[in-house]
């Protein structure tokens, strides 16, 4: 009799465990980028002059998912009016669910440009672009576009058009503290400090730092031999 209820009562938690008990969190399923990605209409900028993207090109990227897989060779863009990251595949085009990723890694022609969120308190859950990620200082890239009307004349008169405009706001993380910066040298130097050797180093390399891809360049010198000098 014990043994029946014995082996009664192991069904029944079995049976309890497969349904679930109202009010028991169970681990959720993490989603994976490919699975919670969303369509969009690759027709819906048709009517508006210009584009939302950062690059002109999609670009090949590393994805490092939330579910800890890291994907290979994801074109990706990202999107200044949405302020999301979106994805090309077979032609279609698709918004990456913020919650199935957490960083994206973008190779360009002098490094990895890096996505992700949580960078400082200052930008908040934002998705925030680093075109140099160094270990004490960092290059922030804030790239915004808005939308504005353009008055275009033509013969039956004036026609106002939608336009996007792009901006890109820039910032120097040091040491964990945030400095906005314009891409200047003046700038630079006002928040590095070392103005004749880095001065020096820029005539050498015949560098600008209004270039970003420059400055990046100035920044990986800095931290790898300057600062430590």
């Amino acid at each position: 009799m014990f043994k029946l209820l014995a082996i009664f009562s192991a069904k029944l938690t079995l049976a309890l465990l497969a349904i679930g008990l109202p009010g028991t969190a169970w681990p959720q399923k993490a989603y994976t980028v490919l699975e919670t990605k969303r369509p969009i209409d690759p027709s819906r900028y048709d009517e508006i002059k210009g584009s939302p993207y950062l690059y002109k090109e999609w670009q090949k990227a590393e994805v490092v998912g939330a579910d800890g897989k890291i994907l290979k060779d994801v074109f990706v863009n990202y999107n200044g009016l949405t302020h999301q990251l979106e994805m090309k595949e077979n032609g279609e085009v698709s918004e990456m669910d913020a919650a199935s990723y957490l960083k994206v890694i973008v190779a360009t022609t002098y490094g990895n440009e890096s996505f992700f969120r949580g960078i400082h308190p200052q930008f908040g859950a934002k998705l925030i672009c680093l075109p140099y990620d160094g270990q004490r200082i960092k290059l922030i890239k804030d790239f915004n576009v808005s939308k504005q009307d353009l008055q275009i004349q033509s013969p039956m008169g004036p026609e106002v058009h939608e336009r996007f405009v792009a901006a890109a706001n820039y910032f120097l993380m040091v040491d964990g503290q945030i400095f906005p910066i314009k891409l200047k040298k003046k700038k630079i130097i006002g928040v590095l400090g070392n103005k004749t050797a880095i001065e020096k180093y820029l005539e050498q390399e015949n560098l600008n730092v209004n270039n970003e891809g420059d400055l990046v360049r100035l920044l990986v010198y800095y931290e790898a031999d300057l600062h430590h000098n």
